[in-house]
């Protein structure tokens, strides 16, 4: 009989453990920096089914159109054989009003030799991870327009 506890309270705590591990408790929050060096990484990937994680799953109002990659490849066309993307923060005192991106590298249609500026609006998620709610491109650090993507 005791044997069969032990074996029934070593089963539940195994159960309580696996549980546990894939719970969000043991993961650090993902920062500003880090989005943005995961949303980088993304660019440079050529197959991008996994840039919609970058962008906030509620906030977001286009986050369904993102998973085939359509928008991000028009935004930001597909680097092939080419000098990768690099994003370089700027300001992120504000990340609720919009974190400031400088954009360089990338096909030559893209950075037609100049940088582009981008304004991504962030929020946290519930596990306490910065994603993307929209982001803007310019020419300059100028926005006068509306978000590209929201």
């Amino acid at each position: 009989m005791k044997l069969r506890h032990v074996l029934l309270a070593a089963a539940v705590a195994v159960i309580a453990v696996g549980f546990l591990a894939t719970c969000d408790l043991f993961t650090s929050p993902v920062s500003i920096d880090q989005r943005i060096a995961d949303f980088q990484s993304d660019l440079n990937n050529a197959v991008r089914t996994s840039a919609y994680n970058d962008f906030h799953p509620t906030m977001t109002a286009d986050y369904n159109a993102l998973k085939d990659g359509t928008t991000i490849n028009t935004l930001f066309p597909v680097v092939n054989g080419g000098t990768t993307y690099t994003l370089t923060v700027t300001d992120e005192s504000s990340p609720s009003t919009g974190v400031m991106v400088t954009v360089s590298g990338g096909p030559n249609t893209f950075n037609s030799g100049s940088p582009k500026y981008l304004k991504l609006v962030m929020a946290v998620t519930g596990t306490a991870d910065y994603r993307i709610v929209s982001l803007e491109m310019e020419t300059s650090s100028v926005f006068p327009g509306p978000a590209q993507i929201q």
